[in-house]
């Protein structure tokens, strides 16, 4: 075992490192356990085979009594099942993970009674000296430079997840703005990197009252790391423009459970492809002007109903705004108006969200005044009969939920930053409703600065939440609404332009990715599909649930 001790109160260094520079004083030293294991075991399939193609994985509660098995990408890990997540990187750089107490945004102002614990995970290539003992230079620098004190580094050999490793553990006083604070933790990195040069990283950090308190419950949290497929596996990807005709202004996609996906182009051209499951097209129809035969003024929104048509809402600039049914070679099958020429004053403004419910029901959701913030909801049988109408304060993204509901984004009356994810019945009662962290979890100081911005909505015919939020990481919730994973996108995209998703859980999006793959051009627009490693089966299952 290697000891060394570093940043004495004189300011003179016993033993150092290359110096890096990169934290400030109090988030340096938080980087309190680091773990290193393989890469995650993407499966490259048909999107609808995927799901069975999956390593085992463990279920939430397979974990030891008062912990959860979550995912930090890329493994399982045993955690406090009263830890909540956290969506953006931690203070030392790494990514999402969960965490204790005080919200590590607000760990530099954390008193000296007040707990702070988390865990978080990134995947990084060596630097500086390289090797395992390199993710500890910057403890090194920071000592060598005065920003901390007291700095006890040790090294030993260890193990985790089944491979060999080398543990590092460290303590040392940081100044904050709050006083001066002791911090201690772990770090533990895997001997080898993987075939890429990178290690994945995993943090453990914190205050050291409160990881002394919690010292069982982190062990159990080093032991459990268990390698399988992440929740959502990126499958395959396919171009959404044909031949090198693009598409502008997309909106959608529809995706149907035999899966079929469709993909529509703005108010420039307003042409229509439906794709079959490995993105071969099967049918491309559409035009600007006015009329039905599949002729649009303003296309907004699309999904497969039950019965295998695709509605499609023409938000029509204010006029002759409405559904219009096709089949999927774009025959015309039937229109229902939704504007005030129509319907009077029950009818909408501008229109911008349609879906048709397991029933064949059909919503629309849309301005009831020009340039108005308040939300109009029309419910609609199958025929075209207007069944319910309500008013609601603004609401955000919007989506189909299983038993004729809705599942929709309204504002947090706690903060401005998070809104609330609620599901709502057809006269717009709340059925129930979370915050960003599940239903369940104790409120923390700090959680209303929390940025939590869902982009996109949708559910499966379970009733599990998918949102993604604007750091293109999708949220997943049961059917409770209790937060179950949180999964950043791989690969990274650019841009997302719309997501929905199958009654089994698989997840279909549209947008630009950053991938350098052989034969993808950067920011190609794509299809993505993602293979769900929990997916929901059932025979009877048709219809789709489309996020707005």
């Amino acid at each position: 075992m290697r000891r060394a001790v570093y940043g004495r109160r004189d300011g003179s260094v016993a033993a150092g490192g290359r110096p890096r520079g990169l934290l400030s004083a109090h988030v340096r030293i938080a980087a309190a356990c680091v773990l290193v294991l393989s890469a995650p075991l993407l499966a490259r399939a048909d999107a609808l085979e995927v799901a069975s193609r999956y390593e085992p994985r463990p279920e939430l509660n397979e974990a030891p009594d008062g912990m959860l098995y979550r995912w930090i990408s890329p493994f399982y890990m045993a955690i406090p099942s009263d830890w909540k997540p956290t969506n953006t990187s931690d203070p030392v750089g790494f990514g999402p993970g969960f965490f204790t107490g005080v919200h590590p945004d607000q760990a530099e102002f954390a008193s000296a009674d007040e707990d702070f614990a988390a865990v978080s995970a990134r995947r990084l290539a060596p630097f500086g000296k390289g090797g395992p003992g390199c993710f500890a230079e910057f403890l090194e620098e920071d000592a060598r430079r005065g920003r901390i004190k007291d700095l006890v580094l040790q090294e030993a050999e260890s193990n985790i997840g089944g491979r060999r490793a080398m543990l590092y553990s460290y303590s040392a006083e940081v100044a904050t703005s709050a006083g001066p604070r002791k911090r201690e933790g772990r770090i533990v990195v895997s001997a080898v990197p993987e075939s890429d040069g990178k290690h994945t990283i995993v943090h453990l950090y914190g205050s050291a009252s409160t990881l002394d308190k919690l010292r069982r419950k982190i062990n159990k949290i080093l032991i459990s790391a268990r390698e399988a497929n992440q929740p959502l596996v990126h499958a395959s990807s396919f171009p959404y423009d044909v031949g090198g005709d693009i598409f502008d202004l997309v909106y959608g996609p529809a995706a149907a459970a035999d899966g079929s996906v469709a993909v529509g182009e703005g108010w420039r051209r307003t042409r229509v492809r439906v794709f079959e499951r490995k993105g071969k097209p099967v049918a491309e129809w559409g035009s600007v002007g006015d009329g039905e035969d599949g002729i649009f003024n303003n296309p907004k929104s699309m999904v497969f109903a039950p019965d295998g048509s695709l509605c499609i809402l023409d938000e029509g600039f204010s006029e002759d705004s409405g559904v219009r049914r096709f089949s999927r070679a774009g025959k015309s099958l039937g229109r229902i108006r939704v504007d005030k020429q129509a319907l009077g004053e029950d009818g909408i403004d501008t229109a911008w969200f349609m879906t048709v419910l397991d029933s064949g029901k059909v919503v629309v959701a849309g301005s009831s005044e020009k340039f108005g913030e308040a939300r109009r909801f029309l419910v609609f049988s199958q025929d075209g009969e207007l069944l319910a109408k309500w008013d609601s304060d603004p609401t955000g993204a919007l989506a189909s939920y299983p038993g004729d509901r809705l599942v929709v984004t309204r504002p947090n009356p706690k903060s401005e930053k998070n809104p609330v994810i609620a599901v709502v019945d057809l006269e717009g009662r709340a059925a129930r409703e979370w915050s960003m962290y599940g239903i369940g979890l104790p409120p923390a100081r700090g959680d209303e600065d929390v940025r939590f911005e869902p982009k996109y909505l949708a559910a499966d015919a379970r009733g599990w939440v998918y949102a993604l939020d604007s750091r293109h990481a999708v949220w997943m919730y049961d059917e409770e609404g209790r937060f179950m994973y949180a999964v950043p996108l791989e690969p990274e995209m650019s841009t997302v332009n719309g997501m929905a998703v199958r009654p089994n859980g698989e997840l279909v999006l549209i947008g630009r990715t950053d991938s350098r793959k052989p034969g993808e051009k950067p920011g190609e627009p794509l299809v993505h599909l993602f293979g769900n490693a929990f997916p929901f089966r059932r025979e009877e299952d048709s219809g789709d649930r489309q996020a707005r």
